[in-house]
């Protein structure tokens, strides 16, 4: 609300606010009148008569849209639910055939030699339990030629 300085009287404030209100929809009213009468009310009565007796042929026209929607999201659907299907039916199908034929390098030869058991990796002593990702090299051989300097 506006700010009344002590001194002013608040009935005057309110009598203005509502005398301009009241012009302004007066206003909006006489505005409207006029349009209207420009437009001629008749001829809008004449169309909205016009559309209604064509009501039936656009209700007729507006379901019919509807159905064709609601058919054609069906249709989509059905689609979508038969591709999945057949792709879940070829991927089972290679996937059974893989399992039902092993690999030729899995099958046993008689000229293949018997694999030997590597052995066990131990870990060395640059290994770090604190730090396991972070890895020191292996250290060179002591007849390499090179020498480390020290600190």
């Amino acid at each position: 609300m506006l700010f009344i300085s002590s001194g002013e009287d608040r009935m005057t404030f309110h009598v203005f606010l509502f005398l301009f209100l009241f012009l302004l929809l007066l206003s909006l009213v006489w505005l409207g009148r006029l349009y209207v009468l420009h437009h001629g009310l008749a001829r809008w009565r004449a169309g909205a008569l016009h559309r209604n007796r064509r009501w039936s042929e656009t209700w007729k026209t507006a379901t019919a849209h509807q159905r064709a929607l609601r058919t054609n999201g069906r249709q989509a659907k059905s689609h979508q639910r038969l591709t999945r299907a057949l792709w879940t039916f070829v991927y089972r199908n290679v996937r059974l055939s893989q399992l039902s034929h092993p690999p030729v390098h899995a099958l046993p030869s008689s000229a293949a030699p018997a694999r030997v058991q590597q052995p066990v990796r131990r870990l060395g002593t640059g290994y770090s339990w604190r730090q396991p990702f972070l890895r020191r090299l292996p250290s060179s051989p002591a007849g390499s030629g090179k020498a480390c300097a020290k600190k």
